[in-house]
């Protein structure tokens, strides 16, 4: 849940103290997808806004910027992705987030402000990750989150690796909420949020059985369907 992408590119521009949006060169990409990240590695030179987000009040802009070089001699893309902050016409503060190996890329979740704290929810090869950056952003806290997570409003929610209990975290805070138990057997599961304050944990359909994009989104939803429903509500009192 970034913001919008133009909106993004334009209030970058503006707190960078230029004439017109941010300017992105979009990479070629690779026949290939990157485990975790879900995303294809660049294959050549390019500058890409992943994500971010506007403190319109302030007329702050955090973003996370990927950045990649043509190929060496080896055929190895070089790859760096880094977080940056602009307000008042200025560049102020530049952190590289972390990542395994910022060449298998950068999915962004989440990007808000709270205050003078930036926040992320962002998954990189091997870990998704809820960071917070306070002034002068130079630093990163941050806890893991579950593979099968979702956002409802201020808080992060996700399986525990055992699938029997439902975790999660206040996005502001990273204080943790109360846990609830999840009924019914424990394998493949899913998390879906099915509206403000309630979620649906079901089974995974299986990939294998469905021949399009189509037919699995079908699936999907009727598996989330017959899931079993969890109020959120209570955990967060």
């Amino acid at each position: 849940m970034s913001d919008d992408h133009a909106t993004l590119l334009a209030a970058i521009g503006r707190a960078l103290g230029l004439p017109k949006p941010y300017a992105e060169t979009v990479a070629g990409r690779l026949d290939a997808v990157a485990l975790g990240t879900l995303a294809s590695p660049p294959a050549g030179a390019g500058c890409e806004v992943l994500g971010g987000a506007v403190d319109a009040a302030r007329g702050r802009v955090a973003w996370v910027e990927q950045r990649s070089e043509d190929a060496a001699d080896d055929d190895y893309v070089p790859v760096e992705i880094d977080l940056r902050f602009a307000w008042d016409g200025e560049l102020r503060a530049v952190v590289v987030p972390y990542t395994y190996n910022p060449y298998f890329g950068c999915d962004v979740h989440l990007a808000r402000w709270y205050g003078d704290r930036f926040v992320l929810l962002y998954t990189e090869k091997h870990k998704t990750l809820l960071s917070h950056f306070d002034p002068p952003y130079e630093a990163q806290k941050s806890v893991g989150i579950g593979g099968s997570f979702i956002v409802d409003g201020d808080a992060v929610y996700w399986l525990d690796r055992s699938d029997a209990v439902l975790r999660g975290r206040m996005v502001a805070t990273m204080t943790e909420t109360g846990v609830l138990s999840v009924p019914g057997p424990a394998a493949r599961r899913a998390l879906w949020l099915e509206g403000p304050g309630v979620a649906r944990v079901g089974a995974y359909p299986s990939v294998h059985e469905h021949e399009s994009r189509e037919e699995y989104a079908a699936a999907e939803a009727r598996a989330m369907a017959a899931g079993v429903a969890l109020d959120l509500r209570p955990t967060r009192r």
